[in-house]
């Protein structure tokens, strides 16, 4: 993903939500309509669990959201998997801001 423009990125964001899945197909890896957007959140979820290029992936999320927020807000759990990464963003962002107060308590 790194190596393609942010309309690159942002194509390859759209496209995710076009497929048409067959909700009856025994076996398939892609179970329900939803699977692959779910899997680009799980996928996002652990680059942020791994402190991986931050910047890079709270872009992609963002990308991401706009994008596909209609669809996230009728699925029970996309909505809850994005809960579960609002959290560890949050606590991310706790941490972070702890370090810079306490930091700027030793100046």
């Amino acid at each position: 993903m790194k190596t393609l423009t942010p309309s690159g990125i942002e194509l390859e964001f759209i496209s995710l939500a076009s497929f048409d899945i067959d909700k009856n197909a025994e076996g398939s890896a892609l179970q329900g309509p939803n699977s692959i957007l779910m899997k680009m959140l799980n996928i996002l979820h652990q680059a942020i669990q791994a402190n991986q290029d931050s910047d890079f992936v709270q872009a992609m999320l963002n990308n991401f959201l706009q994008n596909h927020y209609d669809i996230i807000v009728q699925d029970d759990e996309l909505s809850a998997l994005l809960s579960e990464i609002r959290s560890v963003i949050k606590s991310k962002f706790t941490h972070v801001e702890s370090l810079v107060a306490s930091n700027l308590c030793m100046t």
